[in-house]
């Protein structure tokens, strides 16, 4: 994941960190947040549960996303 992050940052010429934190933000919103949707209604965890997952998972990439497009 985290490579793939690094190539779309690479990809969209991202310079600073707001840019790298927006673009770890979009894919979590487009990757991370549909999967957890799916177990949420279809294997119907509870919504506590679901809040914990994407959090843990927006936590990692938007650190992530930050820390590689301060570092470009």
């Amino acid at each position: 994941m985290i490579l793939v992050l690094v190539v779309l940052i690479k990809l969209t010429h991202s310079t600073n960190g707001l840019s790298g934190l927006l673009i770890g933000l979009l894919s979590w919103i487009g990757f991370i947040v549909p999967m957890e949707i799916g177990e949420l209604v279809w294997e119907k965890i509870p919504f506590k549960l679901f809040l914990l997952r994407v959090g843990n998972q927006f936590l990692g990439i938007a650190v992530s996303g930050f820390i590689l497009g301060a570092w470009q």
